[in-house]
């Protein structure tokens, strides 16, 4: 697929249908070329005609409208946690023909989950070929501390799956898959960072529309920054790091203790959440105690995001949590500690989303779909 193929799928991805004109104007390509390129992907399977333009030019005709096609090329994105593995195939706009959920093996080996997402891959294609699809490839986002032991463990899988499935395979980390997911959503090919707070923290980073993995692909192990060392063991074995000490558990077990809540040793995922959108929720109503805990909580996250501002001088930092509809109060917390802390030459800007649990399978599907794309293009922030 050449570079202006990839302009046309992304116009279309992010503004939706739209006439060889529109397209040609979008992506700064002659009209004779956007008439060819569109005839071909098209014949490929890879764009629809949808039909004529309710809106006239201005000699008073009308155009053909075209879109992305439905069903080609789908790709396979499965999201794995800790608990859970989600399993879907979805088109380029993230439509799902698919969409399973399976529990992770608990400790696993690599080839435990190579053998497990084998399993889970054969059922996804048996289910389409019922309905006579294919998919073109697969994307995989696993959690950078699921075997912490093992350093290639990206490569190991998607080496192991592309053989046994046929398919080209590509595996990272599920933040990254998860940053793609929200460079969709905001239709940008500027440069933003994305704070991942769940059971740990992830840090997805997108220079000039291009996911950044750094050298050896360990960019975004900010969660794994030291800032006390009498404090607790991290899961990367190091004591003391940011998201020992923020995190959702860790936010719902201060808050469970403070208010006088049980907390159990092992508690449900919506247990957590409860609580930690109760804790951001009293912040929110100016409850002291819970306003003093988010911010001794959220100190120890400030580290991470001015290394983060004063590294690569991003201007859109966006934290993503399960933080309820009152998550903003964190981001009043990290502007002031942060105004303190860098000099007053940066300037940024720094919002809170709530996480989109879906986004992590479309994310991973994204991994390999990020072929058809050239978000260069866009402009920072349209949408």
């Amino acid at each position: 697929m050449n570079g202006n193929e990839k302009r046309i799928l992304t116009i279309l991805k992010h503004r939706g249908a739209s006439t060889r004109k529109e397209i040609s104007a979008a992506c700064g390509i002659s009209w004779a070329a956007v008439v060819k390129l569109v005839n071909r992907l098209e014949s490929q399977g890879m764009i629809r005609c949808m039909g004529e333009s309710a809106r006239k030019t201005e000699n008073g005709k009308t155009s053909l409208m075209y879109d992305i096609a439905e069903f080609q090329p789908l790709a396979i994105g499965i999201d794995i946690e800790y608990g859970h593995t989600t399993v879907t195939a979805q088109n380029l706009r993230q439509a799902l023909h698919y969409s399973e959920t399976r529990g992770t093996p608990k400790n696993p080996k690599p080839e435990d989950v190579i053998a497990f997402l084998e399993e889970e891959i054969k059922k996804c294609r048996k289910a389409l070929s019922k309905r006579r699809l294919t998919v073109e490839g697969i994307g995989i986002g696993i959690p950078g501390m699921l075997i912490p032991s093992d350093q290639s463990l990206f490569e190991r899988i998607a080496g192991a799956l592309s053989r046994s499935c046929s398919l080209p395979v590509v595996a990272d980390n599920n933040t990254r898959a998860y940053t793609l997911y929200l460079q969709k959503q905001f239709g940008t090919g500027g440069s933003f960072a994305a704070f991942i707070i769940r059971k740990g923290i992830g840090v997805g980073i997108t220079l000039e529309g291009k996911l950044f993995r750094g050298y050896s692909g360990q960019a975004g192990e900010l969660g794994h920054l030291p800032v006390d060392p009498s404090g607790p063991v991290c899961r990367c074995g190091k004591r003391g790091c940011v998201e020992a000490f923020f995190n959702q558990r860790e936010l719902a077990r201060s808050w469970a203790g403070l208010s006088g809540k049980s907390f159990p040793l092992t508690p449900q995922e919506e247990e957590e959440r409860r609580l930690t959108e109760e804790l951001f929720s009293q912040a929110g109503k100016d409850n002291p105690e819970a306003a003093a805990l988010l911010k001794q909580k959220a100190a120890y996250l400030v580290p991470a995001v001015a290394g983060l501002l004063l590294s690569y001088d991003i201007k859109n930092i966006v934290i993503n949590g399960h933080f309820g509809p009152d998550g903003e109060a964190l981001i009043a917390i990290l502007t002031e500690s942060l105004s303190r802390t860098l000099a007053p030459r940066f300037r940024y800007s720094l919002s809170y989303r709530p996480i989109e649990d879906e986004g992590f399978a479309a994310g991973a599907a994204m991994l390999f779909q990020n072929k058809y794309y050239d978000y260069s293009i866009l402009e920072a922030g349209e949408a």
